[in-house]
């Protein structure tokens, strides 16, 4: 599936989570005196006790085991993708518009994967390997393609780095730099 073509890209998500804030806060403004969250109390600081640092954990948590991970089968980010493949039941991935006009359409988790596997084959054939030495600079906005090349570089165990086109010259000149001098 070609997505070149597609002019809006997960904006409806943002719209939709702002919406849901918005009508869940009563119509009132998030910076108004009635917060959903009080995000200073969102976690505790505690001391992990093999490397003697402080980390933090959920306040929801009446644990202060520090979790690497939740699923067995979930440890990377590309495991997750897969994981959710099966969860989902093969289920709608991403979404965007094509106009402002039209309704959404979508991609399967198996469509999204095919597609991230083939960019990721792409990166391959450029001489990247695989290896957390590589970086790969996605500069786009955020839509579809985003998604699925960053899906690509997990994929294939390259390293993402996101620049946005809101980040400015100085910012996008900065990280740059900082990824040049990473590697």
């Amino acid at each position: 599936m070609n997505l070149q073509d597609s002019a809006v890209a997960l904006a409806g998500a943002a719209v939709v989570g702002a919406s849901a804030l918005y009508y869940l806060a009563g119509g009132q403004q998030p910076e108004q005196k009635h917060q959903l969250v009080d995000f200073k109390k969102q976690s505790r600081v505690i001391t992990n006790e093999v490397s003697n640092e402080e980390v933090r954990v959920s306040t929801l948590s009446d644990s202060n085991d520090i979790l690497s991970y939740i699923w067995e089968d979930g440890r990377t980010c590309y495991e997750l993708f897969k994981r959710a493949v099966k969860v989902s039941n093969d289920g709608n991935y991403i979404g965007w518009k094509p106009t402002p006009t039209e309704p959404f359409k979508w991609l399967k988790y198996s469509e999204a994967a095919e597609i991230s596997e083939q960019i990721g084959c792409a990166f391959l054939s450029f001489g990247l390997v695989p290896s957390k030495e590589n970086f790969v600079g996605i500069y786009a906005r955020n839509r579809p393609e985003w998604v699925l090349t960053e899906q690509a570089c997990n994929t294939y165990s390259l390293v993402n780095v996101p620049l946005y086109d809101t980040l400015g010259p100085e910012a996008i000149s900065f990280i740059l730099m900082q990824s040049k001098h990473s590697s």
